[in-house]
Formats: structure tokens, sequence, C-alpha cells
């Protein structure tokens, strides 16, 4: 069996007295036992890599300013690094494009309306 040493010491022996890997285990229980999970699971990944020094590319959906008051979220392409988000490009289509995006955000709009409508009933 192979062992690293620091002197006649073995490394795993000081190690032994460090309690970071209890710590971070107790941490990674609490957090999977609490709400937050849901909504910041997907933020374990990232924020591994920015502690470790990787650079990482995935998803992300940011609040967009929307004037319309619905309280929708849409996203788009942005890039997250030291200095924040920013925003990758400005999506911009032709007329005919906005209006068929303005039309599904629209549609979609109605079904989550008529879901939380049929929730609401349901509640009662």
């Amino acid at each position: 069996m192979s062992r690293a040493y620091v002197g006649a010491t073995p490394v795993l022996r000081l190690l032994n007295d460090q309690t970071i890997f209890t710590d971070g285990l107790d941490a990674v229980r609490s957090f999977l036992r609490s709400p937050l999970t849901v909504l910041l699971g997907r933020l374990v990944i990232p924020i591994i890599a920015a502690y470790s020094g990787d650079s990482l590319i995935g998803t992300l959906t940011h609040l967009m300013d929307v004037e319309d008051d619905t309280g929708q979220v849409y996203s788009s392409p942005v890039l997250l690094n030291d200095s924040g988000v920013v925003t990758l490009a400005t999506v911009a289509g032709s007329d005919d494009e906005e209006a068929a995006l303005s039309q599904t955000k629209q549609t979609v709009q109605d079904q989550i309306k008529a879901i939380e409508q049929g929730a609401s009933k349901h509640e009662t």
C-alpha cells in the first residue's frame, strides 16, 4: 500500500483532525433538507466550478425587464463572469418574427392563467 508522508507523518493522519470534510458534508445535508434545494440546486455545479477555478459553460436564465406587468419571466443569452451577468447578444428579429414571438408569449401567458385559475378552483 502506498502512502504519502510529510516527514515521518502520514498525510492522512494530518487530515484526521480537520473538520472541513464533515463540515462540508453537514452543509450539503442541510442544503438538501431545505426548500431552496429545488430553486438553487442547479447552482451547485457552477459554484463548485467557480471555487475550483474551472471555467464552466452552462445554461442560465435571468430576469428580463418586461413592461407588460404580467410577472412572466423570459430568458435571453447571457455570459456570467467576474463582472456579473453580461448580455451576450441582443436578440431582435424582423417585424414578422417579433409579432410571432409576441403571439407565442401571449399564448403561454393565457395557458398559465388558465392553469392558475383551474388550480385556484380546486384549492377552495
